[in-house]
């Protein structure tokens, strides 16, 4: 049984999202390769609310949730495998090298955070973007970064949960 409380990655994975609020079965799901240690973040920003006022008081008489906060994942990774690249990035990438896309592309994932608390996080649609970062310097591996964000799936469920594993 899981704990009380969420801590220590140990795994994410990724795969293409199924469309609902299910991922992908397991045999789906790719491990992405050695996140760096510390560099994963999963966190909700703030939700904001409508606060109503009248001209008799400078306190609100009501407030109102008007939009939610919005999940976002961040996670590097310098096991840079060719065929990573073109998954994250769009284009080509092989036994000979990565080419990226000439023109915008469109990336969107399934991703499952693995924690070694014995839960998991769910993105079930999420849109992704990946950078190089420390590419050319001495003393650092040059690494990826995985920005997530996960949208409403197609069939208009929730994007995210959080389960045991």
């Amino acid at each position: 049984m899981a704990e009380n409380h969420i801590y220590s990655l140990k795994s994410v994975k990724f795969g293409t999202p199924t469309g609902t609020a299910t991922m992908p079965s397991a045999t789906g799901l790719t491990l992405l390769p050695k996140t760096e240690k510390g560099s994963v973040v999963i966190e909700e920003s703030e939700a904001t609310d409508n606060d109503f006022f009248v001209d008799q008081s400078p306190y609100p008489i009501e407030s109102i949730p008007s939009e939610a906060g919005t999940w976002s994942a961040v996670a590097r990774f310098n096991d840079i495998q060719y065929s990573t690249l073109a998954i994250f990035k769009g284009g080509v990438g092989d036994a000979s090298g990565f080419t990226p896309s000439t023109g915008w592309q469109t990336i969107r994932k399934a991703l499952e955070f693995e924690t070694d608390s014995g839960h998991i996080v769910d993105f079930y649609n999420a849109a992704c973007k990946v950078r190089f970062l420390g590419l050319g310097g001495r003393d650092k591996l040059a690494s990826m970064e995985l920005m997530a964000k996960p949208l409403i799936c197609a069939d208009g469920t929730a994007p995210y949960a959080i389960r045991p594993v």
